[in-house]
């Protein structure tokens, strides 16, 4: 209704292009807040999460950007998933936090990215 109040075709093209930008911008904004749910790059996500401790310890899948964080397991000294091609995996022997990011990019591939929150060194003797 709102476009057919424009009188001509060029305003009506103006109208549809601000509209479709107004919307991406809102999907962008959503889909950026509240801890970057949606990355550009396996280096963005790498940096979001070595800012919060974690190194990556894993990939599973082979990852296209970008991409959406659609699921995560997380756990104490391990942590246990299942690929996207069904496959289950276990990450055993750290100490501290870890956490296994399910992705899906804009295509559809799925991917995982596994990652440790690293809390000083390791001690390499240590099992």
């Amino acid at each position: 209704m709102l476009i057919t109040l424009f009188g001509s075709t060029h305003r009506r093209r103006l109208l549809v292009v601000w509209i479709a930008l107004a919307v991406l911008m809102a999907v962008f904004v959503l889909f950026s807040a509240g801890g970057g749910f949606f990355h550009g790059s396996q280096r963005d996500v790498v940096a979001a999460q070595k800012a919060v401790g974690f190194v990556q310890v894993g990939t599973f899948g082979k990852p296209e950007w970008p991409a959406l964080i659609v699921d995560r397991d997380h756990g104490v000294g391990e942590v246990d998933f299942v690929t996207a091609d069904g496959q289950p995996h276990g990450y055993r022997g750290f100490s501290g936090a870890m956490q296994a990011l399910h992705f899906r990019s804009l295509s559809g591939r799925a991917f995982t990215l596994v990652f440790h929150q690293h809390s000083g060194k390791r001690d390499p003797l240590s099992r």
